[in-house]
């Protein structure tokens, strides 16, 4: 295959040239539209590939005439801008309407010359199909040759001998509207009926200049697989071409989409995407190739995050967490079903309900309207009704497993869903690894959606450790594979927020809520193995499980990495290593309290029935106080309010 790294230091070149003059150390982003449209795979593909940030319309401003990348350490100048959003959505003051991507003032700023842009204002001229019918002419008077690849026969109605042919002939035509502002999908003008016909003859009559007609044809097919099947598909291809210092480089290859052959390409949006590679003869000699390219200058953004990216980060790690913690809770409650079911013939009030409260807990909360009855979920777990017998005992674990697996906020599938989209606007940031186990988990998730009744269970057990075992994957990809830089750090910090506040939850809903002596090894045994730490607590005391132990265990042990303390802990030193701020010291300083406040409390924690019956009271206590933590920190570095973002040296 040909390379294309000669391609894109040959774009990394025409970026350069592109910088204001003067700047010895330029800074470039890449700016497209947030991650919900189908490009932005290929936008997060090519800032990675070159370096650059890959920034959204909110991540820039501009203020004294220059454009300023909103960061974790404040506003960071901007040099050059690759646009990579429609220019109808660039600026709102250059061209309106607006959108995702849209930089008020980016026009102004470049056409002062203050910042470099790629893809300048105007160039979308250069694709209108408008100019298809003179492209030809145009190449011949520019540069004294053919085309060495023509396009489609193109009419452009707005010249009158075309427009007339269309107008006789239109069921040969497909018809494209050019309108910037709303134009009306394209169409094959032999599937029109009478009613239609008339309306587009109309339209075109009226505005000719805005309409373009071009020959059906029937484009080739490659094969693709779908399932196990191999069918016949159409692919539209995408090239790329910089013009840089040394010239026009083209992209050996393409970005290719298939497309549905029953209706026209340029009305279709979605399908699949394809990468397109041009073999080669032989390896090239990529050395030599290079050799001759100017060199850029090095340039340290290891510091550098968009404020957006690092919110995006922070979620991923929080999603993430809710989402493993549901899953073992889930899965330790269901294992004790299998393994031991005459369980379900205890007293309920001594196992089921409270464990099926530490479920709701931390899977969000009570059962959704239309679901069997589960009781309600209120201050005292006990007052739930208990069921009746052990077929009912059955049911009401069923129905509560199968609500915390869906779509309801907070639940398994909930969670999965939210952890793909946080990680979808950050693409740029995570392996082909990481891509690879998002993508099972989203499997995954499809599958837990579908579970309804007791025969299910053994399905969802096996389904929750695949869940289980791709989010251990997740952690360890983190923990291996990025570096510590900021948007490592809110990552890690979302993830110890969320597994402090999920394991306060879920022990303030079940050993905390129960009265002492109740038969309470099932439920010590079920909430030590949603925290990973049943085989800890055996090998530390090889007894018989006990109230203090546990809570010392789970809640005050440093050295638990699923215990409060030990996320404590790492919040504080996490916070330590974040960009200067004087915010900082203050949440670092939060939890430090919070820190100190278990090492003081260890001792006494379920020491008696006093500190037990206080053993509510300090979760309520921890839970604000990593809420508020919580808060202070997306405020802090996340809002996008001017004050946070001064630029330096007072320019406004």
């Amino acid at each position: 295959m040909q390379s294309l790294a000669p391609y894109f230091v040959d774009l990394r070149a025409a970026l350069n040239a592109t910088t204001p003059a003067g700047v010895t150390n330029p800074r470039t982003v890449v700016l497209a539209a947030d991650g919900d449209v189908d490009a932005y795979v290929d936008h997060s593909y090519l800032a990675t590939r070159l370096g650059y940030n890959l920034v959204a319309g909110d991540d820039l401003v501009v203020r004294g005439g220059r454009v300023w990348l909103r960061s974790l350490s404040g506003l960071e100048e901007v040099s050059t801008v690759l646009r990579r959003v429609a220019e109808l959505h660039a600026d709102p003051l250059n061209v309106s309407p607006a959108g995702q991507g849209a930089v008020a003032g980016l026009g102004v700023v470049a056409r002062a010359g203050q910042v470099g842009l790629a893809n300048p204002f105007g160039t979308t001229l250069g694709g209108h199909l408008g100019l298809q019918p003179y492209l030809g002419e145009v190449c011949r008077m520019l540069l004294g040759e053919d085309l060495l690849l023509g396009s489609l026969a193109t009419r452009w109605c707005g010249d009158p001998d075309q427009r007339a042919e269309v107008l006789e002939h239109l069921d040969r035509f497909v018809l494209h509207d050019t309108d910037p502002i709303r134009p009306a999908d394209s169409v094959f003008a032999t599937e029109l009926d009478d009613a239609s016909a008339a309306a587009w003859r109309a339209q075109i009559e009226k505005s000719p200049t805005r309409f373009v007609a071009q020959p059906r044809v029937a484009f080739a097919a490659g094969p693709s697989l779908r399932g196990n099947t191999l069918e016949p598909t159409v692919t539209m291809l995408r090239t790329q071409v910089v013009l840089g210092p040394q010239g026009p480089s083209v992209l050996p290859g393409a970005l290719g989409r298939t497309i549905r052959d029953d209706m026209p390409a340029l009305a279709q949006q979605g399908g699949i995407g394809r990468d397109v590679w041009v073999t080669a003869d032989r390896a090239e000699p990529i050395t030599v190739r290079l050799v001759d390219r100017p060199s850029m200058p090095q340039i340290d953004l290891r510091s550098s995050l968009p404020s957006r990216a690092a919110e995006a980060l922070f979620w991923v790690g929080r999603n993430a967490e809710r989402a493993e913690m549901g899953a073992r809770v889930v899965r330790s409650l269901v294992v004790r079903f299998e393994q031991a079911p005459e369980l379900l013939e205890l007293d309920p009030a001594d196992w089921l309900v409270p464990a099926l409260a530490g479920l709701r807990a931390v899977t969000g909360g009570n059962a959704e309207p239309g679901e069997a009855d589960s009781g309600t979920l209120i201050d005292n777990p006990l007052s739930v009704d208990p069921p009746s017998s052990t077929d009912s005992a059955v049911d009401l674990l069923v129905d509560d497993v199968a609500g915390s697996l869906g779509d309801r906020s907070g639940a398994i599938g909930d969670s999965i869903l939210h952890l793909v989209v946080a990680a979808r606007s950050v693409r740029e940031f995570l392996s082909s690894a990481t891509w690879r186990v998002l993508g099972a988990l989203d499997t995954e998730r499809e599958k837990l959606a579908t579970m309804k009744s007791r025969a299910d269970l053994f399905a969802v057990s096996e389904s929750l450790d695949r869940v289980t075992l791709s989010l251990l994957a997740l952690s360890g990809l983190a923990g291996e594979s990025i570096v510590r830089g900021p948007g490592w750090l809110f990552l890690d910090i979302g993830r110890r927020v969320d597994r402090a506040l999920l394991t306060v939850d879920l022990l303030d809903a079940t050993v905390a809520s129960v009265p002492a002596g109740f038969a309470a090894e099932p439920l010590y045994e079920t909430v030590l193995g949603a925290c990973e730490s049943l085989v800890a607590y055996r090998r530390r005391h090889r007894s018989d499980l006990d109230f203090g132990p546990l809570v010392d265990l789970l809640v005050a042990d440093p050295t638990n990495p699923r215990g409060v303390a030990f996320q404590l802990n790492r919040i504080a030193i996490d916070i330590t290593e974040l960009p200067d701020r004087p915010a900082r010291f203050r949440q670092q300083e939060r939890a430090r309290i919070l820190v100190e406040r278990l090492r003081v409390q260890r001792g006494v924690l379920g020491r008696n029935e006093a500190a037990r019956r206080g053993f509510s009271e300090l979760l309520q206590a921890l839970r604000t106080e990593l809420e508020d933590l919580g808060a202070d920190l997306m405020n802090t570095w996340f809002a996008d309010r001017d004050e946070a973002h001064a630029v330096p040296g007072g320019a406004a």
